[in-house]
């Protein structure tokens, strides 16, 4: 095994001046050392390029690429270009990580995997109680080597931030991030479709501050760039056409587009909305896969879609007697408690 391989860190950087020091002392002071921490200053107007260059004059590993406002995409697809490492890792600019954590999955390499995935501790920077969802969400079940399937591919979290991706893999399928927001699902799942094998390590070696003013913050409040989760099914969809089997991208595609359909209709603020349903229902009717693979129908004055597919009528079967669930009025999400089809309770979702 080679402890001594190099790992390649790039951390977009966009007007974190609160958080930035803190979040790259947490890499700079790895316990594993052979790092080279690439930040990509994406045209901040507050005091984050003097808190990297102050930073760089200390630790001759960071190394500073500026450039224009581009998005956090285009921040690390400019990392990339340069980084020299097999190892490439995404950490934020106001996250955290704990000590020990490069060195934790360093010890994974002489496995030989194509993807490295650790478990995310979420901190609130208000103070409140991490929610249950997010918990199950990054939180990983076991630690050890799996292959790739279409339920992991399906499941995993879509942060790139908890991962560690071969460069080789990346530039063999030309893999980049979209210009977008949500890019984390495009870059990760299309990842995943070509890569083989995962050691997974359920300890969380990632703290990742939910904050007000972020992109998800902003984005469960209804967001006009949620149409963006759109976009990434587009691209994701286009490299599963090129890359995959017709049977995996029918049957992965059809339940990406149902899934991000759902969330892309959920969180767009009202003006978005009908941009959303007619941007899907493009998609939708210029596909003959999707038509075959998806149904469509409009339910509670909701456009809905659904995976034509043995587990969904299952699923129904199953949540006939009782179910609680999420449902969608008029394009208001609610929560609704039925007993043998009877309405028992609806009220207001939260996001």
């Amino acid at each position: 095994m080679n402890y001594s391989e190099k790992i390649s860190v790039i951390v977009p950087v966009y007007n974190t001046e609160k958080y930035l020091e803190a979040s790259l002392r947490s890499v700079m002071n790895q316990t594993y050392k052979n790092l080279e921490i690439i930040c990509v200053n994406d045209g901040s107007t507050d005091s984050s390029p003097a808190i990297l260059q102050r930073l760089a004059a200390e630790d001759s590993r960071i190394r500073i690429i500026n450039q224009d406002n581009a998005g956090q995409g285009a921040a690390r697809n400019a990392g990339l270009a340069v980084a020299t490492s097999e190892w490439i890792t995404f950490p934020d600019s106001d996250d955290q990580l704990v000590p020990d954590a490069y060195e934790t999955v360093v010890k994974s390499f002489e496995l030989n995997p194509d993807m490295v995935h650790f478990s995310i501790e979420v901190v609130h920077e208000n103070g409140a109680k991490t929610s249950k969802r997010d918990r199950r969400y990054y939180m990983l079940d076991r630690d050890g080597m799996q292959n790739i399937t279409e339920e992991y591919i399906l499941k995993a979290d879509s942060s790139v931030s908890n991962k560690f991706f071969r460069k080789s893999v990346i530039d063999k399928y030309g893999i980049r991030f979209e210009e977008i927001r949500y890019e984390d699902f495009q870059f990760s799942r299309e990842y995943m479709l070509v890569a083989g094998s995962v050691f997974k390590i359920s300890r969380p070696l990632y703290i990742y501050l939910r904050r007000c003013g972020s992109t998800m913050d902003q984005t469960f409040s209804g967001a006009s760039y949620s149409i963006d989760h759109l976009k990434a099914f587009q691209a994701v969809y286009g490299f599963m056409s090129k890359h995959c089997s017709a049977m995996l991208t029918r049957n992965l595609g059809s339940r990406f587009f149902v899934q991000y359909y759902n969330l892309a209709r959920r969180y767009s603020d009202e003006a978005t909305l009908p941009v959303v349903i007619r941007m899907a229902e493009s998609i939708y009717e210029g596909d003959e896969i999707l038509k075959e693979a998806v149904g469509r129908k409009i339910k509670h004055g909701t456009l809905t879609f659904y995976p034509k597919n043995f587990a969904h009528y299952v699923k129904l079967a199953i949540e006939f007697p009782f179910a609680i669930k999420y449902e969608a009025y008029d394009y208001k999400p609610f929560k609704v408690v039925r007993m043998f089809g009877i309405t028992l309770m609806k009220r207001p979702a939260t996001c």
